[in-house]
């Protein structure tokens, strides 16, 4: 069976970041700007919205890109440039329509003394063309996406049935992930979260997760219907030991498994963004991809699956709390001990 290679082409990545921002900035330092940007007024609408069938709300960033006469300073000390109030933001399909309704939240940057969010309640039909719309306060369309929406992931192990079976986890024993193919998706992303409980004083204890990403861009191979990745324990020890205290003693409580699936659109948009940090060869830089009609940003859909909570069994819970990578973490053993040094 094939090792999972999405986790190590995800640090690798993460390596090319922290060696290509630095020249990048400098080259772009040392390039004579071509565009006067306190030139004439643009006004571009950008939109940002992941639509969930799973989930009972979805939201959409929705603000103007707007450039005109003034500093960067001036403009956005008006935030009323950026969110115009009158928009009317909805999604269709055949037979439905939701709307979105905007929710200030704060935003202490950048002289804004907020930003707006468009939210909706309620589900969305799965496998769909859905059209996102926003129009301005004369009632006519400034932007549009259509996309379908992609169905609900079904998870086969860790299995959603069977939760009482706990599982084993540690070196030596990898754990497999398998899924079924999702109808429309181009890209999957998973995560493990461990749950457990610090000690926070006066024999009181505080429930937290812990998630760590085992594939956060897996791209399958075409032509197989079920799908499947082998992570090892090891793995999920290095990525603990750089998250967790060593200070509060811990006790293990279960793993929550997370499949994550994204559409084309949202693969289409991650390829072209990756390529714009990558990328140092070219002369310019290149517009980042998007599927908004008279407008910026990218509508895509995805979906997500939480499987478990799952036991784990007393082998990996020793195993965690005794391993040299991890015994700093402090967590009980199975026995409800600190795992002692031989």
């Amino acid at each position: 069976m094939e090792r999972d290679h999405a986790s190590q082409s995800g640090r690798m990545a993460v390596n090319k970041i922290a060696i290509a921002f630095p020249l990048l900035l400098v080259w772009i330092a040392c390039r004579k700007p071509s565009v006067d940007i306190y030139g004439e007024r643009v006004d571009t609408v950008v939109v940002y919205s992941l639509l969930d069938p799973a989930d009972t709300v979805n939201y959409a960033v929705i603000y103007r890109a707007v450039l005109s006469e003034g500093s960067a300073t001036e403009q956005l000390s008006k935030p009323e440039l950026l969110y115009p109030s009158g928009w009317t933001v909805r999604v269709s399909w055949a037979g439905g329509t939701l709307s979105f309704y905007p929710e200030t939240l704060p935003l202490p940057l950048f002289n804004s003394p907020f930003r707006v969010v468009y939210r909706t309640a309620g589900f969305l039909p799965e496998l769909t063309p859905v059209t996102l719309e926003i129009l301005d306060e004369s009632g006519q369309l400034v932007a549009s996406a259509q996309i379908v929406t992609l169905e609900k992931i079904r998870a086969i192990y860790p299995s959603p049935y069977d939760t009482i079976t706990p599982l084993e986890f540690y070196p030596g024993e990898n754990l497999q992930l398998i899924w079924e193919r999702v109808q429309g998706a181009h890209a999957y992303a998973i995560q493990l979260g461990l749950i457990y409980e610090r000690e926070s004083g006066a024999g009181t204890w505080i429930k937290d997760t812990e998630y760590v990403d085992v594939a956060p861009f897996y791209v399958p191979p075409a032509g197989t219907y079920s799908l499947q990745l082998s992570y090892s324990a090891d793995e999920f020890y290095q990525s603990l030991s750089v998250r967790l205290d060593t200070t509060t003693t811990k006790r293990v409580l279960g793993m929550i498994t997370v499949f994550w699936a994204a559409s084309k659109e949202l693969y289409d948009y991650a390829r072209s963004y990756s390529a714009q940090l990558y990328s140092l060869a070219g002369t310019e830089l290149l517009p980042v991809w998007t599927n908004v009609k008279g407008g910026l940003g990218v509508v895509a859909s995805r979906t997500r699956t939480y499987v478990g909570p799952h036991r784990l069994s007393s082998k990996s819970i020793d195993s965690l709390a005794c391993n040299e990578i991890t015994r700093s973490l402090r967590f009980l053993t199975s026995g409800n001990q600190l795992c002692r040094r031989k």
